[in-house]
């Protein structure tokens, strides 16, 4: 029986092949192995060898035909040891005739899957014993890809036929592959089921292979059914967090249509709710109505976080040695109504501390939209004191990403030395605030992976009073401009390297920028192995590479390196900048008392007994 024959014969018994997702893998491999590409293209002396010569070794191998892949492509495929490779001449590392059939019927798979259905093995040439040195001889027929020469599509009735050509790579006039096929299916059935359409059904209604011409006609069928709605939501293991604080944060309704990315972003959306963790992952249930039930399994982890630090800076210069610290409190789920609160004071210096209020309302009126309010007062040494308020409104567009717009009011007042000192004026200033920020690290405090980014500007008007009774009020605007980003790469096993990048710019024209404008930064937060708030400057950039062990969930060792540009400038013609780089070792670990944090880090100039020492607990209740 001629090879035309049998593949015409193996065809003829293939009426129809089911594919739903992943299910239609399956069925095209049904479909090529009914073919009999693979065995019925091997020659029959291949396998009529007697039984003393099956297990001789062949360590050297020549391929003769190859065009669509030469031999070094083809020896790669079939993983061949090389004629040269002194291993090969090894007998006992060579291939017996059984393993060399699998692997020339692994080449012929390859060969089918890139449309050469046609491909055959047409003999095999060896030496039997005594053992030879000349090489087996394989000879391959490659033949001409076959070419689609029809794509027919029926039962289609939501998306117009040229819709789903268009979202599918195979087409009329392409070289078939088996492959491609399979992602094609895998494309409408993902085109349906972002319209709602989660139980559609495509199957191979007829495969028909023209040899003579080289071609394959093929046809689907598309069983759509009807849209998939959303009956209900079922949320277990919430106990203080009431069910619709959940359900509303999936932006799903009930007897609304249920699409894949609705159902796919659920982990995403809850991802936003710090206090709730998904135990497994969401399920989905299906009633004969064509409607569905979503099972939530969640576990609540502690909404409340205290986190306090502790730094000694030792005695430099004329400034004492003192202790400044910080305490943040938060809560981020009162009374299970998803609503949050903060307060943080920080003393960052002998005669500097800070005073913050926060509060964030979800939902507003039920829309996916939160408020934020917050108070915030700056004692800075015996300078001035600002105030400010703002409030705003906080988006999500996209999952991890949300968008803020505030407006705000702040106010300067200088005290005696601020304005004898400094030539500081009392002065009150509009804020107008854009922000954006992307969040997709997996864990709150140790994560081992994702990106952090945040960026935003601050657009001020600012109305200054005169320092002397002859001046004029002034009124001037500029912008502040802010920028954060974290990225977290895994490395081997528990090991984790940080990269962090911050900067922050204020400009105003070309004058020199007041004290109360400049950034200040140094310290536990930013440049670590400096004083609290050292450097002051009108544009400041720092970074952190650091390598991290993550002990446990919450746990880790690291060892870090700062680095900080400072710039400003001290009169209209003279810009000031300055480099510095701190570096040390911090540990995170849990106690009964909480999570407790230790960094200690060397500045420029410091020796042992000079470095800084930074001590943070967490706490969750």
């Amino acid at each position: 029986m001629s090879l035309a024959k049998k593949i015409l014969d193996r065809t003829n018994r293939i009426n129809r092949i089911e594919a739903s997702g992943s299910s239609c893998r399956y069925g095209l491999l049904v479909l090529l192995v009914g073919l009999g590409l693979a065995f019925q293209s091997m020659p029959m002396s291949l396998w009529a060898q007697t039984t003393e010569s099956d297990n001789q070794r062949f360590t050297s191998f020549r391929i003769h035909g190859g065009r669509h892949y030469n031999e070094r492509q083809i020896r790669k495929l079939m993983q061949l040891p090389r004629n040269d490779d002194k291993q090969s001449k090894n007998v006992q590392a060579g291939l017996t005739k059984q393993q060399l059939g699998r692997k020339l019927r692994s080449l012929l798979n390859i060969y089918r899957n890139d449309g050469y259905l046609a491909a055959a093995i047409d003999s095999v040439r060896w030496t039997l014993r005594p053992v030879s040195k000349k090489p087996v001889e394989i000879f391959l027929s490659e033949g001409d890809p076959f070419l689609v020469n029809q794509l027919t599509i029926l039962g289609n009735r939501h998306f117009s036929s040229r819709e789903i050509r268009q979202s599918m790579r195979t087409r009329s006039g392409s070289t078939f592959k088996s492959a491609q096929l399979e992602e094609d299916v895998e494309r409408i059935i993902g085109l349906y089921a972002e319209d709602g359409y989660l139980l559609v059904k495509v199957s191979v209604e007829d495969f028909v292979v023209h040899l003579e011409a080289a071609s394959v006609g093929v046809i689907l069928k598309i069983s759509e059914g009807d849209p998939v709605l959303l009956k209900e939501v079922e949320v277990a293991g919430n106990f203080s967090t009431k069910t619709h604080v959940i359900t509303r944060e999936l932006g799903l309704r009930e007897k609304s249509i249920l699409t894949r990315s609705g159902f796919a972003g659920i982990p995403d959306r809850l991802r936003r709710l710090p206090y709730l963790e998904l135990t497994e992952q969401p399920r989905l249930t299906f009633a004969p109505d064509s409607t569905a039930v979503i099972t939530l399994s969640i576990r609540e982890e502690n909404s409340s976080q205290f986190s306090g630090i502790v730094g000694f800076n030792p005695k430099q210069g004329r400034q004492d040695a003192f202790i400044n610290g910080l305490v943040d409190l938060s809560f981020q789920n009162l009374l299970g109504t998803g609503r949050s609160f903060l307060a943080y004071w920080e003393k960052r210096g002998p005669s500097s501390q800070s005073l913050r209020l926060g509060y964030e309302e979800p939902w507003l009126l039920g829309w996916p939209v939160n408020g934020v309010f917050g108070l915030e007062q700056i004692v800075q040494d015996t300078s001035y004191v600002r105030r400010s308020w703002d409030l705003g409104f906080k988006f999500f567009p996209i999952e991890n990403i949300s968008v803020i717009l505030q407006i705000g009011r702040e106010s300067v007042h200088p005290d005696s030395a601020g304005r004898a000192i400094y030539n500081l004026p009392k002065s009150r200033a509009d804020r107008l605030l854009v922000g954006i920020a992307l969040d997709s690290r997996n864990h709150p405090w140790n994560p081992s992976a994702g990106l952090m980014y945040r960026t935003s500007i601050d657009f001020i008007r600012k109305r200054i009073d005169p320092l002397l009774p002859d001046e004029a009020r002034q009124r001037k605007e500029f912008e502040r401009v802010s920028m954060d980003l974290e990225y977290l790469q895994p490395l081997y096993g528990r090991q984790v390297l940080m990269f962090g990048l911050h900067g922050r710019k204020v400009s105003i024209g070309g004058e020199v920028i007041p004290v109360d404008e400049l950034f200040r930064i140094g310290g536990a937060s930013d440049l670590r192995g400096y004083r609290e708030d050292q450097f002051l400057g009108s544009q400041v950039a720092w970074g952190t590479l650091e390598y991290r062990m993550l002990l446990d969930r919450t746990s880790r060792l690291g060892f870090f390196l700062d680095g900080a540009y400072v710039g400003r400038k001290t009169d209209p013609e003279r810009w000031e900048r300055q480099y510095r780089i701190g570096f040390g070792f911090g540990i995170r670990t849990r106690t009964d008392l909480g999570i407790i944090g230790f960094d200690y880090a060397l500045g420029k100039g410091d020796n042992l007994s000079r470095g800084k020492i930074h001590i943070r607990l967490i706490n969750t209740f």
